[in-house]
């Protein structure tokens, strides 16, 4: 590696303070606005609320 590569890669890596790993709830979580169509009301979002409240309740009991 030349030496400008280098010193740009240690001031990139310097600047690096947090890696973020999704876990499966969250993306559960994250699920609910992708599958939420804001046009079909509050109705639709209890159910999917529900759904998705269910399947992280699933994943909570199998870890």
């Amino acid at each position: 590696m030349s030496e400008e590569h280098f010193e740009s890669f240690s001031r990139l890596q310097d600047q690096i303070n947090v890696a973020k790993f999704y876990t499966l709830l969250e993306g559960a979580m994250l699920g609910i606005t992708a599958e939420f169509d804001f046009k079909k009301g509050t109705e639709e979002l209890r159910k999917i609320v529900h759904k998705r409240y269910m399947e992280m309740s699933m994943m909570l009991v199998k870890s």
